[in-house]
């Protein structure tokens, strides 16, 4: 009977630094449980007054002071070793983002290329030439179409003249009892007559 062992795949960077971290905290554990001892150790040879339990209190504080001792050796191994994985996964990590970069600069400049060979530079020109022309156009219609009608072009100014200084008085009431008709008139006749006489002597 033949047995065929499948090879386990090899663990990458990142899970063997948390590997190695379980490791420290469990170590870390383990330090902390003989400092815990050490404080109860010497909390009670405060209040011993026996020798012989004093000398035994000592050697158990000695005991455990020694695998701490371990321990801190065996952690300070261990984050020494994680430094390294640490490291070498950071260069892993850079070597892979450089790879992916190269790989996105290589498919844009085959896009671009695509792109240039489909861009014309006389067309270009061409298009250029005809956005300047209908601006142009666009520019004439708006001059045509912002012509005003309203204003005739022969407009006397002699006469807006007359008709501002009118304007300028308050005009005198023409149905009231004080004024007639004939003397409204004979004061519009005055005031055209002065202003022609100013205009003349001007």
């Amino acid at each position: 009977m033949s047995f065929f062992w499948k090879r386990t795949p090899a663990a990458s960077l990142q899970e063997t630094s948390q590997g190695i971290s379980t490791k420290i905290a469990s170590i870390d554990e383990k330090i902390n449980a003989c400092n815990a001892e050490l404080a109860s150790i010497k909390s009670g040879l405060a209040s011993c007054k026996n020798p012989a339990a004093v000398a035994a209190a000592k050697r158990k504080a000695l005991q455990v002071l020694q695998r701490r001792r371990v321990y801190e050796n065996q952690r300070e191994q261990l984050c020494g070793v994680q430094l390294s994985v640490d490291q070498s996964e950071h260069i892993a990590s850079q070597l892979q983002t450089a790879v992916e970069v190269r790989n996105a600069l290589s498919s844009s400049v085959k896009a671009t290329r695509k792109q240039l060979k489909l861009v014309k530079v006389d067309q270009l020109e061409r298009l250029q030439d005809e956005m300047e022309d209908l601006a142009d156009y666009a520019d004439d219609v708006n001059e045509i179409l912002s012509r005003s009608y309203a204003i005739p072009d022969d407009v006397d100014e002699n006469e807006l003249e007359l008709e501002f200084s009118m304007l300028e008085e308050p005009e005198e009431p023409l149905l009231s009892g004080a004024t007639s008709p004939v003397k409204v008139f004979q004061n519009v006749k005055g005031k055209v007559a002065s202003y022609l006489e100013g205009t003349l002597i001007l």
